[in-house]
This record gives C-alpha cells, sequence and structure tokens, in this order.
C-alpha cells in the first residue's frame, strides 16, 4: 500500500483509531499509529472491531487490498475460526497485514478462507482455545496467496494443521517458544523457515515443529534456525530440501525427523547440527541428497530408501553410542552414487544391502572410535557393516582410518573394489577385516593399507586380487587366529597378486605377519608373489605350525610366479630385484598348475630356524610324518602330490648380482608323489646354487616328463652322473641310512632316461640303484652276498659286455694255471690206456668251467701224485672244484644277464 493514515497522531480515542483504521482500510492505505520509545504499540483496538472489518460488515466495502495495520495493540482475542466469506458474501476474507503489532489474545483463524496473512515484527500472547494454550491458530485455514510472518514472537503454540496457502509460507526471524504444529501443512510455493529460534525458554518438556504430512509444491527451506526441540517433518512431500545452517536440539531420540521424504528435486543439508538422531529412512528422492559441514551427535539414519540420484556426506560428524543403534545407517537402501568424505564416524555405520548403481566411496574419514585406545564406556567395539553390499561400478575406501569390527561379506560390485591408503586397527574383537562370500566383477586392490586385525576373503569370486605395499598383522580372536590373509575356497578369474605399492615418490613392499591361506582356490592364469616379506606369528610359533603360506588343493590354469623378474630383466623398480623374504613353509600339496612354477628370486627359511633337521632322517614312502607332512618342520617348499603341468624352474643366480638381490632356499623341498611336466634346474646343479644341502630335497614319488641338462655336459656319463649328484641330495652325507632308502626316484630317473633312448645312463641309474639297495635296504647278509657278486660280474644284469669280458678273463685265469702246472709235469692221463693228446690249458679250463657242457679234455688228465706230492695234490682238487663251482655260477650269471632276467623286469 503506497499511501498511510494517521501517522502523525500521538494519542488518540478508541473511537478515532477504530474510525481511522475504517477509513484506511476502505482507501487501500495503511493504517500506522506511532509508538512508544521503545517500540511498544501505545494505541489499543478491540480485537472484535478487527474480526468485524475483516468480515466487511462495515457500510462501506473494503478496498480489494485488504487491512493493513501498523503500530497497534490488539486487545482480546482476535477469533475468526469459521470464517469462510464476508458479509457482502464474498467466497473468502481479504488480506490482512499487520507490522509493529501485539496481540494480547489468541489470533484464532482456524478453518478460515482468506488472503494473503502477513505479520511483521509483531507480538502474539498466550491464551487458552478449546482448552489449549496457543498463540496462533490457523487449522484447516485456507489462505488464497502467502502466510508471512516476519520477526514475530509467539508466546504459546503456533497451531496450522491442515492449513493450505497457495502462495509461500513463510517464518522469518521469528521466535517461537513452544511447539510449532504445521502437521498436514499443505503449500503451493515454498515454505521458508529462516533465522528462527524456536522452543528456546519453553515451558513445555518437549517443544517442537511438526511438519508431518507436509505437502510442499516448491522449496522445503530451513535456513539459520535454532531449534531446542524435536523437527518432526516425516512424510513431507516437496520438490527440493535446503537445510543450512540450523541447530536442532531436541532432547528426544530423534532431534531432525525427515522420514518418508518425498522429494523431486535435490535435498541440501549443510552446516547442520542435531543433538539427536537426524532421520531420513524410508526416503524417496529423485535428485541428489548432499550433507555438508553437518554434525549429528544421535546418528544419521538413511535405511530403506530410495534415492534417484547420489548420496553425499562430506566433512561432518556423526556419533551415536553403540547401545542407541547405528551412528549411521544406510541399510537397504537404493541411490545412484554413495559418498561418505572427510567424514568422522563415533559408533556403528551400517551400509547392509546398501545398492549403489554406480561407486560406493569412503574417503579421508574415520570409523568408529576417533582416536586410538579409545574405549566405549560399556566396551562395546563400534561395527562397519556393509554386508550384501551392491554396487554396479566400484567400492572404495580411500584413506580411512577403521577403529571398527569390519564386515564386508557377500559383496556384489560389477567392477573393483579398492582399498588404498587406509588404516584398520585392532579392535576389542580382534577380528579380521571380512570380505568373505564376495562377487566383484573387477579386482580386489589392496595397496598401502594397514590391517592390523588380518583379512578373510573365503569364498570370493574376482577378476583379480592384488595386495600391494600393505602391513598385515594376524586376527587375534578370529576363527583362525593365526592367519593374515585367510582366502581359501577363493575363485580368480585371472591372477592373484602379492607387489609393491607406490607412495608417494617412492615404492614399499609387502609386510605380512601370519599365515596367508590360499588354499582350495581356482586361479584362472597366474599366482605372482614378489616384493614381500612374509614371517609367521608368535601363536604360529607356539603350536609349530610352519606354513605361511599355503596355496595347498588349489587350481592354477596359469603360473605360478615367486620368481615375477629375473636377474638382468628390466623391473618395474628396484624392489623387484630384491627378492620376497619367506620365513616359514610354502605349501602347494595337492595343487594343479596348468603353467609353470618358477622358484628362484625369493628367500625361503625353513622353521624352526635354530633347530636343523636331524641329519639323514627320511621317511618311508607314503609314510605319514607329522613333523614334515602336518607341522612342515624344516620343510621350505612342499609340493606332495602337487600336479604341474608345465615346468619347475630354477635358475642360478649370476656370481656377479649384488647381495641384497640373492636369493637362497634354506630347508627341505619336498616333491614326494608330485607329478611334473618338466624339470628345469641345470641338469640338478640349480638347487644346489639355491642353497639346498644334502638330505633338503624330498623325491620320493616324484613322477616327471621331461629333465633339463646343462649345457656344459654333454656326453651320456655326464648327464648320469649329474642326475645321480641330483638324486644324492635326499640324503644327508650324500648317502641314505640303513632301512631308509627309497627306491622309486632312481627307477623314475632310468624310466626318463628310456624314453629319451639313453641306455647308457639308464642303466647307469639302474646299478646306483642296486648298490645302494644292497647297501642300505634291510635285505640279509647272504642276499647282500649274492646282489654284490652279481654287481661284481655283470652290474646287476645291466652290463652283458662286462659280464662277457669277466667270463674271458676266468677262462684266461684257468688256463694260466692249467699251463703253469703243465709245464711242471703236474698233469699225467688219467687212464694209460687212453692215447695220449696234447693238454690244451683253455680247453681245459672251458671244460673245467662249464661242466654242462662235456669237452672230453679234462677227464683225460689228472694230478701227478709223484709230481706234487699227496697233500698239494688234494689242494689242487678243491680248487679245480671251486673252479667249477665258480665257472658255473659265473655262466649261470651270464645266462641270465643276456636274456635280461637279472635286471628287475625292466
Amino acid at each position: 500500500m503506497s499511501e498511510d493514515m494517521g501517522a502523525s497522531d500521538s494519542a488518540l480515542e478508541p473511537a478515532d483509531i477504530e474510525a481511522r483504521i475504517a477509513a484506511a482500510v476502505h482507501e487501500g492505505k495503511v493504517a500506522r499509529f506511532p509508538r512508544g520509545a521503545d517500540g511498544t504499540p501505545i494505541h489499543a483496538v478491540d480485537a472484535q472491531f478487527l474480526a468485524d472489518l475483516w468480515l466487511d460488515r462495515s457500510e462501506s466495502a473494503l478496498h480489494p487490498r485488504g487491512i493493513a495495520i501498523d503500530g497497534l495493540r490488539v486487545t482480546g482475542s482476535l477469533d475468526l475460526n469459521g470464517a469462510r466469506q464476508t458479509g457482502r458474501g464474498s467466497p473468502h476474507l481479504l488480506s490482512l497485514r499487520a507490522t509493529h503489532c501485539r496481540f494480547d489474545g489468541a489470533v484464532n483463524l482456524g478453518d478460515i478462507s482468506c488472503e494473503t496473512l502477513e505479520f511483521a515484527d509483531c507480538y502474539f500472547a498466550a491464551s487458552v482455545v478449546n482448552s489449549s494454550k496457543v498463540a496462533l491458530v490457523m487449522d484447516d485455514a485456507e489462505i488464497a496467496g502467502s502466510f508471512t510472518a516476519r520477526r514475530c514472537r509467539f508466546e504459546a503454540r503456533i497451531s496450522a494443521v491442515g492449513c493450505r496457502t497457495t502462495g509461500a509460507f513463510s517464518l522469518r526471524s521469528c521466535h517461537a517458544r513452544e511447539t510449532v504444529q504445521l502437521t498436514a501443512l499443505h503449500v503451493d510455493n515454498n515454505l521458508n523457515l529462516t533465522e528462527c529460534k524456536m522452543g528456546l525458554n519453553a515451558t513445555e518438556q518437549n517443544p517442537r515443529v511438526m511438519l508431518r504430512n507436509a505437502r510442499i509444491g516448491g522449496r522445503f527451506n530451513v535456513r539459520d534456525n535454532e531449534f531446542a526441540g524435536n523437527f518432526s517433518a516425516g512424510a513431507l512431500k516437496c520438490f527440493e530440501v535446503r537445510l543450512l545452517r540450523n541447530r536442532f536440539d531436541g532432547k528426544g531420540p530423534c532431534a531432525l525427523d525427515l522420514a518418508h521424504l518425498r522429494a523431486s528435486g535435490v535435498v541440501d543439508v549443510g552446516d547442520c547440527s542435531a543433538r539427536g538422531l537426524a532421520q531420513f529412512d524410508n526416503a524417496e528422492i529423485d535428485g541428489d541428497i548432499s550433507l555438508q559441514a553437518c554434525r549429528f551427535m544421535g546418528g544419521w539414519h538413511m535405511a530403506n530408501s530410495v534415492i534417484r540420484g547420489d548420496i553425499e556426506l562430506r566433512n561432518s560428524f556423526v556419533s551415536r553410542a553403540p547401545e542407541d543403534g547405528f551412528a549411521i545407517a544406510l541399510h537397504e537402501t537404493k541411490a545412484a552414487n554413495v559418498k561418505l568424505e572427510q567424514t568422522k564416524v563415533r559408533g556403528d555405520t551400517q551400509l547392509r544391502s546398501l545398492d549403489a548403481r554406480s561407486k560406493v566411496q569412503l574417503i579421508d574419514s574415520v570409523f568408529g572410535s576417533l582416536s586410538e585406545g579409545e574405549a566405549d564406556s560399556d566396551g562395546t567395539v563400534p561395527r562397519l557393516r556393509s554386508q550384501s553390499l551392491c554396487a554396479g561400478v566400484n567400492f572404495e575406501l580411500i584413506r580411512c582410518i577403521v577403529r571398527a569390527d569390519c564386515d564386508f561379506s557377500n559383496l556384489s560390485l560389477g567392477i573393483d573394489l579398492l582399498v588404498r591408503d587406509c588404516r584398520f586397527e585392532r579392535t576389542g574383537t580382534g577380528r579380521a577385516v571380512r570380505l568373505s562370500g564376495s562377487r566383484v566383477g573387477g579386482a580386489v586392490e589392496l595397496a598401502r593399507s594397514r590391517f592390523a586385525s588380518g583379512i578373510r576373503m573365503t569364498g570370493t569370486q574376482c577378476d583379480e586380487i592384488r595386495i600391494e605395499g600393505c602391513l598385515i598383522l594376524p586376527a587375534t580372536r578370529d576363527r583362525r587366529t593365526n592367519v593374515a590373509v585367510w582366502a581359501s575356497d577363493s575363485e580368480i578369474a585371472r591372477r592373484v597378486r602379492f607387489g609393491f605399492g607406490d607412495r608417494g615418490k617412492g615404492r614399499v613392499r609387502n609386510k605380512i605377519v601370519g599365515k596367508v591361506d590360499f588354499s582350495s582356490c581356482k586361479v584362472g592364469e597366474k599366482f605372482i608373489f614378489r616384493s614381500t616379506d612374509l614371517r609367521p606369528s608368535q601363536l604360529d610359533l607356539d603350536h609349530q605350525s610352519y606354513v605361511v603360506l599355503d596355496l595347498g588343493r588349489s587350481i592354477f590354469d596359469g603360473d605360478v610366479q615367486l620368481a615375477p623378474t629375473r636377474p638382468g630383466a628390466t623391473a618395474e623398480s628396484e624392489l623387484d630385484r630384491i627378492p620376497a623374504n619367506v620365513v616359514g613353509c610354502i605349501a602347494l600339496d595337492n595343487a594343479r598348475i596348468a603353467g609353470r612354477l618358477q622358484l628362484d628370486y625369493i628367500n625361503i627359511t625353513a622353521l624352526p630356524v635354530d633347530r636343523p633337521f636331524p641329519g639323514g632322517e627320511r621317511p618311508r614312502r607314503r609314510l605319514s610324518d607329522d613333523k614334515q607332512v602336518l607341522r612342515k618342520e624344516r620343510v621350505a617348499l612342499s609340493l606332495r602330490d602337487a600336479k604341474i603341468e608345465g615346468e619347475v624352474n630354477i635358475i642360478r643366480a649370476p656370481e656377479d648380482l649384488p647381495q641384497n638381490q640373492r636369493w637362497a632356499i634354506d630347508g627341505i623341498v619336498d616333491l614326494s608323489d608330485a607329478q611334473v611336466g618338466r624339470i628345469a634346474d641345470g641338469g640338478g646343479d640349480n638347487w644346489v646354487s639355491a642353497g639346498l644341502k644334502h638330505g633338503d630335497l624330498r623325491l620320493d614319488g616324484l613322477v616327471y616328463e621331461r629333465l633339463d641338462s646343462n649345457a656344459a655336459l654333454p656326453s651320456a656319463t655326464d648327464l648320469a652322473e649329474q642326475r645321480i649328484k641330483w638324486l644324492e641330495l635326499q640324503y644327508f652325507n650324500s648317502k641314505p641310512k640303513a632301512k631308509r632308502f627309497l627306491p622309486q626316484p632312481y627307477e623314475q630317473l632310468a624310466a626318463y632316461f628310456a624314453t629319451q633312448g639313453n641306455e647308457y645312463a639308464r642303466r647307469r641309474v639302474q646299478i646306483e640303484r642296486r648298490n645302494l639297495q644292497r647297501r642300505f635296504s634291510d635285505m640279509g647278509w647272504f642276499n647282500k652276498w649274492v646282489q654284490g657278486l652279481l654287481y661284481l660280474v655283470s652290474g646287476y644284469g645291466y652290463r652283458p659286455r662286462f659280464a662277457l669280458l669277466v667270463a674271458v678273463g676266468y677262462l684266461l685265469l684257468g688256463a694260466a694255471l692249467t699251463w703253469l702246472l703243465d709245464v711242471n709235469g703236474a698233469f699225467m692221463l688219467a687212464d694209460k690206456d687212453t692215447v695220449a693228446v696234447p693238454l690244451n690249458p683253455l680247453l681245459y679250463a672251458l671244460d673245467s668251467a662249464v661242466p654242462i657242457i662235456d669237452l672230453e679234455h679234462e677227464s683225460l688228465w689228472t694230478i701227478d701224485e709223484s709230481k706234487v706230492g699227496g697233500f698239494w695234490r688234494d689242494v689242487l682238487q678243491v680248487f679245480d672244484a671251486l673252479y667249477e663251482i665258480l665257472g658255473m655260477l659265473l655262466v649261470s650269471i651270464i645266462v641270465l644277464t643276456l636274456t635280461g632276467t637279472l635286471r628287475d623286469g625292466d
């Protein structure tokens, strides 16, 4: 209104005041009255007069601009309850604008129909309406315009239940002492609550702002307010929400209640604090929801919600006592992206069954206890739960500090699970970070992070697992307390990689204390283990459990590389040139490897380091020895019953290699009952160069198809001797102890040489086997004597030419002795009537040595007693009998040798 009336009058009678008001109203002007020095009204008007005026009961019709008053004190109660038409039959009342006014009684506008209502710098006293103490009542009112209250003070309740406005509904810079009841408010435009103080110095125990079931056609603006009681806006429906710089100090369980919120646009919550719970459960938001610089002391919940945009919580602090529930609850919620960045969460975080179409990101945040060593008053351990979380792209934890019991099991991710630069501190439960049963379309990457209680990812299905630059300690109270990384029964489509991680301009190795368990896994391509220091936990040592890398019963469709970078090759980092260090046993028992097993470029030190394995002790074939089979005592590498279709490859370290890049295997390498396609070990010499000592190699039951050889040893003799030295690595001091000899490794080596057509090497190995079997097996003394004879004569049937030479030598020896006796006249004809023939020493020796063939030469001659005497005749007859017996044995051995009967049927 452009003109004022009555502003110059300092004191008027009531009749004059009413007249001037009526005159101003009829002319469409503001009825302005002067105020006192303190700004309070000094002119009073009866509330009934205003009511009658507003109802247009005077002789002159009201101006279409409605009523506008300034500086008046309204005495009594302005009661227009149910007024829906004027005295002139208009379907609604005109607008009312009051500035600098004081209402001594309640303003009851319930169920009215009017145009715009505007109150500025007004004071509303308390009075009783319908047995309730109120200041302003607008229940079920219909306002064809807007409602505005600026810089007003309400000493009692404001009630606008079911009120409807076609314009905006605004409370700006107001002070409402008691409850503000706006339930089921219907605003076709914006709802504005700005710079208000509500519930301060209230007589009620918990004065509230109630907006439940409100319908806002425009934006819901709540800015720069202070609410001493609970703010309840459950089931609110609006276009957008702006909650900025508000303080919610409600003492009830829920300080900010926006449950069942329905918003067509974005929800922006910034720089707000809530003393109790901030609740957004069951919300449905078509845009994004962003919470920045907020402080929620009773938690923030948005469970079972549908957010078609993003959820973002940034630069905020969320806290809640564990006994009161979760600090953050996003379980069963659906969103496009979820990001928690630079947020501190004290208490439990629940992300169970969270469903994000794209990413879930936890960045630069702290979860659980806010400081190291902090404990909850009741000893309850905070929890971080994300079981069954789904993300169409990634689940990322970046630079987070987690002092909570973490359970990320049964994740379902479209691409990657990324954990980078995080710290998972040990909690009171001592349980591992759990990723079990997860399904990850891409990689599981654990990079440059600290896990104080280990990692459990059993049954995980993913494309790749990368552990790079991490410090991992074992769990202390989990199901397997000695395990640092527990990933058994997992399926990895591509590879598992242990390697260095980038940190700034440098790179850092893995350091793992405790067991790494990848047993019963299936790996599609490679298992790579490098740039890692692995040692057992103290509990492992106490329990004498020495396996630190368990790959048993796993299936690898590619290679197992314990040596990813060879000397002289281009390395990604100098860390790649420094061998991995493993203290304990690497177990590949019953594993299946389609590619190769690369053993070099790794330091393996068997346990216990201060208790060397008893020299020469070796269990019998298939004997279950507890120390080696179960506890792996003094075993560095175990491949029992493993099947490797490719090759076992170990190379010799170059002599000029720096000391920090050299490698060694200190302990037993157990290849018992393994099946290998090819053993590439430099003809067996590389085992010694790798550090194996005599007694450190177990080959019983090993089956292989190919062996490589030392190129410097081309002859069959050298090849056989080289491989025999390799077999001698099984035994302490190169020889087995009595009753501990195992023939299978020699039989396998001989069979290999046979397939290569190397007959000499095959026979040489078999002779060595028979020699050791004769000397160190449990056969009797007579059997050993017979075996010794067979060795001397024919090499156990493997030297037929040598046996023939022995026979020839035997005959020549007999012939020479016969000739000596003949030249000394010691022979005479046995029958004097026989026609004398010359004595042939060779025929005589042959006839004596081969009694089954009668050459009728030995029977013609006998010893002449007159020439040698009776004693020497008897001696010579005994010698002749022995010669015949030995000759018979010799002939038998030669026949058995030539027929192959002596060669154990091979």
